[in-house]
C-alpha cells in the first residue's frame, strides 16, 4: 500500500513539473559557475529536478548500504560471542553412543 502511495506521489510531482515547465518557457538569465547565459526556464527546471532526483537516489542507496553493514556487523558480533561460549553437555546420552556400547 505504501509503495502505491509513493508511486502516485511521484507521478503527481512529475506531472506538475511538466505542466509548470510548459507554462514557463521564457528565457531567464543563469549565472552558475561556468554556465552563464539565457536559458529557457523549462530547461532550468528540468535540470534542477533531475539533479535533485539523482542526489536523493544516491543518498538513499548510501544510507541503505550503511544500515545493511551495521546489521551485518551486529549479527557477526553476536555469532562470534555465541561461538566463544562453551557448549553445555546434555544430561541424556547420545543414541549412537548407547548403541555402540
Amino acid at each position: 500500500m505504501l509503495q502505491k502511495i509513493r508511486y502516485f506521489s511521484f507521478l503527481t510531482v512529475v506531472l506538475l513539473l511538466i505542466v509548470v515547465a510548459f507554462k514557463n518557457h521564457d528565457d531567464v538569465p543563469l549565472n552558475l559557475l561556468v554556465f552563464s547565459g539565457q536559458y529557457p526556464l523549462s530547461l532550468v527546471l528540468l535540470a534542477t529536478s533531475v539533479v535533485s532526483f539523482l542526489l536523493g537516489a544516491v543518498w538513499t542507496v548510501w544510507r541503505g548500504r550503511k544500515r545493511e553493514k551495521a546489521k551485518l556487523r551486529k549479527v557477526d558480533a553476536s555469532q562470534q560471542s555465541a561461538a566463544k561460549e562453551p557448549a553445555a553437555k546434555t544430561a541424556q546420552p547420545d543414541a549412537v553412543d548407547e548403541l555402540t556400547k
